[in-house]
């Protein structure tokens, strides 16, 4: 079937059950056909980005990500949601990554309303990471999972303990004789 398959939609279909099958070469050969037929098929971009996050090269889907989001003049929010990630992966760990692509694409994730709740917190929790993203990325986090009747915001839970000790002017106390060098066990009065 994979031999005569001219539909990229066909072609996206086999590429899925060959990875789920473990051949990830041939899902791979599978999906480079269906983009030779179809450069802009915003399917066969997210799955050949999906297979290439699996396999670990993020660079290249990174690449289909941005293919995805932005080959559409009204691209779909979903799109833009698995591009945040995305970048942010790819970035340097000592550099920051690049804050105007992201706040592009988190705009359009902010303005959907039909994004599941799943992929809202993912966006979030990739952008939290980002000292001038954090109060968005709680933004996105309530919007995704709103407080029920008789709860209480506890979103304090996610910020570290230096943070939350120099708010309440609490001492933090490092055990200096436990643990690996920077990832010392703290404990706060």
């Amino acid at each position: 079937i994979a031999e005569s398959a001219k539909d990229p939609r066909t072609l996206t279909t086999l590429a899925r059950l060959a990875s789920s099958r473990g051949d990830t070469t041939l899902a791979l050969q599978l999906l480079q056909r269906a983009e030779a037929i179809d450069a802009t098929d915003p399917k066969v971009l997210h799955f050949t980005a999906e297979l290439l996050r699996q396999l670990g090269r993020h660079v290249e889907e990174l690449q289909y990500r941005r293919r995805a989001a932005f080959t559409q003049a009204d691209g779909p929010a979903i799109a833009f949601a698995h591009l945040i990630p995305s970048i942010v992966r790819v970035a340097p760990r000592n550099r920051q990554p690049p804050l105007a692509e992201i706040r592009l694409a988190l705009d359009r994730v902010k303005a959907a309303d039909d994004l599941p709740a799943a992929r809202t917190t993912e966006v979030a929790e990739s952008v939290f990471g980002i000292p001038s993203m954090r109060d968005e990325a709680l933004t996105l986090y309530r919007k995704a999972n709103p407080l029920a009747s008789g709860q209480r915001e506890v979103l304090a839970a996610r910020r570290s303990l230096d943070q939350w000790c120099a708010d309440r002017s609490a001492a933090v106390h490092r055990l200096d004789d436990m643990g690996a060098p920077g990832r010392r066990p703290m404990f706060a009065e």
